[in-house]
């Protein structure tokens, strides 16, 4: 997506979630779905009572390929399947451009959002990376505007508003480059 820039405006960072994105949110998001899935297996598979009904069925309606041991790996490796190319095509529709006046975040995959904090609003910016993400060797840059949480703490306001911007799926050393521009473009804002 092309971002209209200012007469005066200059790009200092164009960039979009690494692939290997696709993974990481397959996994961090799904993982409980498919813990229900075994957790559910397992109640259906050792309980005596419903064990002998699986027989049943085993010996009349279903083929013995087609027990419960044998239909949920497929199930789990379809979810992991299709989260995957759900994912990558969200990631896709991801761009983040960072310019010496403001940051822009594009998102979305059925609503397309627009997000934008001008530099002379950032009073926080943050990396952070869980574990989980930096086995995939990834992390976040967290911009924080006036009117977040923190910083109206700051000001004295009890009132809590949502204005920080999350750049997600970036390689670590991305995360650091974006990071230490805005903390240039931020500091000369500010002086």
């Amino acid at each position: 997506m092309k971002t209209q820039l200012h007469d005066d405006e200059k790009v200092l960072f164009e960039g979009k979630p690494q692939q290997s994105v696709a993974w990481y949110w397959v996994l961090s998001r799904l993982w409980h779905v498919i813990i229900l899935l075994v957790i559910f297996f397992l109640m259906v598979y050792f309980n005596p009572g419903q064990r002998q009904v699986m027989e049943k069925m085993e010996q009349g309606l279903f083929h013995q390929s087609l027990a419960w041991g044998h239909i949920l790996p497929v199930i789990i490796i379809a979810i992991i399947v299709v989260g995957y190319f759900w994912f990558r095509k969200v990631s896709q529709g991801y761009d983040y451009v960072i310019t010496d006046q403001r940051s822009i975040l594009h998102y979305g995959f059925i609503s397309l959002n627009r997000r934008v904090i001008p530099h002379n609003q950032v009073v926080d910016v943050n990396i952070r990376a869980t574990l989980f993400e930096r086995l995939f060797g990834l992390g976040s840059v967290y911009i924080d505007g006036i009117g977040t949480m923190g910083s109206q703490m700051m000001m004295g306001s009890r009132r809590s508003a949502n204005n920080t911007t999350r750049l997600e799926g970036l390689k670590l050393e991305q995360c650091e480059q974006v990071m230490d521009l805005l903390s240039k473009v931020i500091s000369t804002k500010k002086h």
